[in-house]
């Protein structure tokens, strides 16, 4: 199988697969791109962009504007999703935004929104708040057990993780009504 391919404009077999550089301007922000790809005619000049070839410049272009937006790329949510321990489909059933949300975030087919974004951001700093996400995910869930979670979350940031899990464990029927004495958790 050749690596080139007939011109359609010139009739030459001289198509092949390159790759160019350019500035991408995005809220009046200049960016330039490298490894853009494109099919060139080595003897006309004339240039193609192949379907495949479109989705994954689109994609470099939509990973700046998330940057410069100040939003997760699509690498930094694949990581964050295994960083986690999630699949995609779990992913996109604890924090939203349709069963292929997830998938599409990290192709940069779709942008999540700034919403979205803080979430990940929130649960990728403290993993614990999964379990919060958990319990409000979970049909019909028991707002008693929703509001020992949300206990459980809040106590994660005001306290060091290893105290957060035994203060679980030491106070499980605690709400986040309850206000947590910290001496009366020490003697505990």
């Amino acid at each position: 199988m050749s690596n080139t391919h007939e011109c359609a404009l010139c009739g030459a077999s001289a198509v092949h697969a390159t790759t160019y550089s350019d500035t991408f301007i995005h809220r009046g922000v200049e960016t330039p791109v490298d490894g853009l790809e494109v099919m060139r005619c080595d003897a006309c000049g004339a240039e193609l962009i192949e379907a495949d070839q479109a989705r994954r410049n689109y994609r470099k272009m939509v990973d700046i504007g998330r940057t410069i937006d100040g939003l997760l790329t699509g690498d930094a949510i694949v990581n964050l999703r295994k960083r986690l321990g999630l699949t995609q489909q779990e992913a996109a059933e604890l924090f939203g935004g349709g069963p292929n949300a997830f998938s599409k975030y990290e192709r940069g087919d779709v942008v999540q929104s700034v919403a979205m974004d803080r979430l990940l951001r929130l649960v990728g700093s403290f993993p614990l708040s999964l379990d919060l996400l958990r319990a409000i995910a979970r049909p019909k869930a028991d707002l008693n057990q929703v509001a020992d979670v949300q206990w459980i979350g809040a106590s994660v940031i005001s306290a060091t993780p290893d105290k957060a899990i035994t203060l679980a464990t030491a106070f499980p029927n605690r709400t986040a009504a309850s206000n947590v004495d910290y001496a009366e958790f020490e003697a505990a």
